[in-house]
């Protein structure tokens, strides 16, 4: 039995097993000559139902045809794209990154989101730990102002809390003594005391016997 004619797509694929993995880094650390037309082109898209993150990449002539290509990567097979050098393990690429324009536009926009990402992130760590000091702030102030002596009390307060702590003959004190004793006051005198008092100083004619 005579031999078919060769297969020359699966000599590529195979040919495209064999060849060294293609990572992430490797193309990331090789893009450029990319354009901003190029990278207008390629949107992020996520599938709803795997959660996998991949790039539609419009074609070069998608105004014309409206060709999307879906460039995707594992780091187990490394990059695909559904355009015609994805399809031949872009064995026609002879960039220094190995894969043609549209899976470096992919990896620039992704470069570009997770730098976003990160920004965002960083500034709501800051939002956080700054939210986290002034609650700790707070809450040293509330745990003074427990711990500080309470405020003076009034001259009432400080009678009535005497008369408690005292005994005097074991009954309580009376205002006016509590306030002689705790204010240094002078004792009032009685009515009875204070006319004994006038009758007693009140002016007297001169008398030599």
């Amino acid at each position: 039995m005579r031999p078919g004619p060769p297969n020359r797509l699966a000599d590529s694929r195979e040919e495209t097993r064999t060849m060294a993995l293609i990572t992430f880094e490797h193309v990331a650390a090789h893009l450029d000559g990319l354009t901003e037309a190029q990278l207008d082109k390629c949107h992020r898209t996520i599938d709803e139902a795997t959660g996998q993150v991949f790039y539609q990449v419009e074609s070069s002539e998608y105004e014309q045809n409206e060709q999307m290509y879906k460039v995707t990567y594992d780091e187990e097979t490394g990059f695909h794209c559904t355009c015609k050098s994805g399809q031949w393990g872009f064995a026609n690429v002879k960039h220094w990154s190995g894969v043609d324009w549209h899976v470096r536009a992919s990896v620039k926009r992704e470069l570009e989101f997770r730098a976003e990402a990160q920004t965002r992130q960083d500034a709501d760590a800051r939002e956080q730990e700054a939210r986290r000091e002034e609650a700790a702030k707070k809450e040293q102030e509330r745990q003074q102002e427990q711990a500080a002596p309470a405020d003076e009390p009034t001259r009432e307060q400080a009678l009535e809390r005497f008369r408690d702590a005292h005994r005097i003959d074991g009954r309580r004190p009376t205002r006016e003594e509590a306030e002689r004793l705790l204010f240094k006051v002078s004792p009032r005198p009685t009515r009875e005391e204070a006319e004994r008092d006038m009758q007693r100083y009140q002016a007297r004619p001169f008398r030599i016997m």
